[in-house]
């Protein structure tokens, strides 16, 4: 288990993604793992985990999340916002990231 160093998070990086048009669902996220549970990125690579990368997001791991290859993985398939009963849209989020991501 990797530890978490408190003075690389960024308190704000929740609010910066959902700042971002698709972005705004992040902080009903709740973490139930429906959105993990039928994604086919995650049962190809067992790496990738939508729970844990919105968990990240508002831990405010912003350095770690958007150096992370992880965040293209997702096939964009929508299989996690059809199960998400919190309508977080994660699939929008992964979108929002990637642009991040690309502008850092």
């Amino acid at each position: 288990m990797e530890a978490i160093e408190i003075n690389k998070l960024n308190a704000d990086f929740k609010y910066e993604v959902s700042e971002h048009p698709g972005g705004e669902g992040i902080k009903a996220c709740f973490a139930c793992g429906a959105c993990t549970g039928g994604c086919p990125a995650s049962e190809a690579d067992p790496a990738y985990d939508p729970r844990k990368i919105i968990r990240m997001i508002l831990l405010g791991m912003k350095e770690k999340v958007l150096s992370s290859d992880i965040i293209w993985l997702c096939s964009m398939c929508y299989t996690c916002s059809f199960h998400c009963p919190q309508n977080v849209q994660f699939v929008k989020v992964m979108g929002v990231l990637r642009e991040m991501a690309v502008k850092e």
